[in-house]
């Protein structure tokens, strides 16, 4: 998994133009359109192993585990600009690390605007 630390919250905002509030933007190319696809929980990996212990995030469905002890929270968004990307949130021991995963590009027939 090929994940991108988020080191500079402007790496992933931008002030938008029609609301002058910050705005998600492409990863790739910085293009502020874009909608949620998904959003679901990665369990922790050693309660997934062990089969017990853990469940998804409320208001969320589990698909897939994540390496980390805690649990994942996972927002995908396909960008009218044709990228695909992943929002993370990984929390582990207090701490909520926010990072990126560009993940392979839509096909022309998966219109997000549709």
């Amino acid at each position: 998994m090929n994940l991108t630390p988020v080191r500079d919250i402007e790496g992933i905002f931008m002030s938008s133009d029609l609301m002058g509030e910050p705005a998600l933007v492409c990863p790739v190319c910085k293009y502020d359109y874009s909608h949620i696809r998904e959003v679901h929980t990665e369990l922790s990996g050693a309660d997934a192993q062990l089969n017990e212990g853990s469940s998804p995030y409320p208001g969320t469905v589990a698909a897939g585990v994540t390496h980390s002890r805690r649990q994942c929270l996972v927002i995908t968004f396909d960008g009218e600009c044709e990228h695909a990307w992943e929002l993370r949130i990984q929390q582990h021991k207090g701490v909520n690390y926010i990072s990126t995963r560009v993940l392979e590009q839509r096909s022309a027939d998966d219109d997000p605007v549709a």
